[in-house]
């Protein structure tokens, strides 16, 4: 792409000697025979990208073009990148890398972050199959200083996009370099089953609720039942005991859950009988949306984002930049609102990109988010996280303020319905707003030594409070006061 600057050969040739002369003696630690490698390399890259590289008055390679390397990826998220792209991609890489200083040693493991995601987002089976060879070059020599940032790019990015294409035979060819363990593609079902058995008192993470039904989950592949809002409870056998740390109702009778090793759980009978749904990757889930028949949506570990629109049959696993945490999947008008680490409170269109990155402000860029929920109408969202982080935003997620609550509990729990916003913590707290957020009041209810992990509302007068050892609260009147129900 650049090759057609106008440079006359000469002059590129006598940049790229130029070029490998300054390279041989970029990092004087490194092994003689590994500049020497890099330094060729270079001379061949600089044949046909002149502008690659930054470079001091000496001639001395000192860093990476930003508008080179912006087309660079731009040309391999096109798809268009063939060996010598990926080729540069490597030396440019692999240059930073060498470079003295955090700065130069952060920036290489972005530029090759970056690439391979835009390898991904290209959808291009070629030029996935590059980068995939790119890695696995640096997985050769395991004490390589660049092996561990590759066995994460192909245990995270590259096989999120195979199983984003269906490109099985890529799943396995990744699964069995890395010695995954059995992550082949739709592998994962939960291999931990009927070892406990049912536990009355397991702790309980997360809870749904929609008309006169309420369903909760937790230890030991426990799920809780009421179909009368909270007055009696089933506890069904689901065939796994992994913790199952997320639950949503689905159209009509469909429910679903997720949680440890990638294990998803899907009911059409209203939670009566659970049949299991393997996945693609034996990463926890810890949020699930189920917003149409036979949809759903399921977060967690290493930012995935797994989509199904066929029950569960086959999943789509949709590739985002930031391989962070996501702790919560949860409706915001047709859309999904996730919140994980590091600040990332994000709106996804639909079950898919693009994503809207919420601007969060007077918090630490770091702060943890536990928990999101979202208005009817999509405009008001409440994101909850640790040390009483309590975040509002009035439109739709764009924009984050933080809410002057007066406390600093561990949050971890969200929910509401209408003008009825809930909190749930640390320490058996809870704390509930009658203005969509912007205040909150502590209600009566009894003393709970005890995390309250999970919230729920089925309409502005009945809601549900979920916590350890299967203790389930309830609210009847708005959230004045609640009452222990199981």
């Amino acid at each position: 792409m650049w090759a057609s600057n106008a440079v006359s050969s000469g002059r590129r040739l006598a940049w790229a000697v130029l070029l490998g002369v300054a390279f041989a003696g970029l990092v004087p630690s490194a092994r003689a025979d590994e500049a020497a490698d890099l330094a060729e390399r270079a001379a061949q890259v600089a044949t046909r990208f002149p502008d690659l590289f930054e470079r001091g008055a000496t001639g001395r390679v000192n860093g990476v073009t930003p508008a080179a390397a912006k087309r660079l990826l731009q040309t391999i998220q096109a798809g268009k990148a063939a060996d010598p792209e990926i080729q540069a991609l490597a030396v440019a890489y692999e240059t930073l890398a060498n470079l003295p200083g955090p700065v130069n040693a952060f920036q290489a493991r972005r530029l090759l972050s970056d690439g391979v995601a835009a390898a991904v987002a290209s959808g291009d089976k070629a030029t996935l199959d590059r980068v995939t060879t790119l890695l696995e070059g640096y997985l050769d020599d395991r004490a390589h200083v660049y092996a561990p940032l590759a066995r994460d790019l192909l245990s995270q990015k590259v096989r999120c996009g195979a199983a984003a294409s269906g490109d099985a035979a890529l799943m396995e060819r990744i699964s069995r370099r890395l010695d995954a363990g059995g992550e082949a593609f739709g592998a994962t079902d939960g291999d931990v089953a009927d070892r406990y058995g049912l536990h009355a008192a397991a702790d309980l993470f997360r809870v749904a609720a929609r008309d006169q039904r309420v369903v909760a989950t937790g230890y030991f592949g426990t799920v809780v039942v009421s179909q009368d809002e909270g007055r009696s409870w089933a506890t069904p056998a689901t065939g796994t005991d992994e913790p199952l740390l997320a639950v949503a109702l689905g159209p009509g009778q469909e429910l679903w859950a997720a949680g440890r090793n990638g294990v998803v759980l899907r009911s059409e009978d209203g939670g009566a009988t659970f049949v299991r749904r393997p996945t693609p990757f034996r990463r926890h889930l810890f949020g699930v949306l189920a917003p149409s028949p036979g949809t759903a949506l399921v977060v967690g570990d290493f930012g995935l984002q797994l989509a199904t629109s066929d029950g569960g049959a086959r999943w789509a696993c949709i590739p985002r930049d930031e391989d962070v945490i996501l702790n919560g999947a949860r409706p915001a008008a047709g859309d999904a609102a996730l919140v994980g680490e590091f600040g990332t409170v994000d709106r996804m269109t639909g079950l898919g990109p693009p994503l809207l990155r919420g601007r969060l402000s007077g918090v630490p860029d770091d702060v943890y988010l536990t928990d999101v929920w979202f208005s009817a109408d999509g405009r008001t969202g409440v994101a909850v996280g640790i040390a009483g982080t309590l975040l509002r935003s009035t439109d739709g997620g764009a924009s984050w303020t933080p809410v002057a609550a007066g406390f600093d509990t561990d949050l971890y729990g969200v929910g509401g319905s209408g003008d009825l916003v809930a909190v749930a913590g640390d320490g058996g707290f809870v704390a509930v707003s009658h203005d969509a957020g912007a205040s909150f009041v502590r209600p009566t209810l009894p003393a709970i030594p005890a995390p309250l992990l999970g919230v729920a509302f089925s309409s502005p007068e009945r809601g549900y409070v979920v916590g350890m050892r299967g203790l389930v609260l309830a609210t009847r009147d708005g959230g004045a006061s609640f009452e222990r129900v199981r």
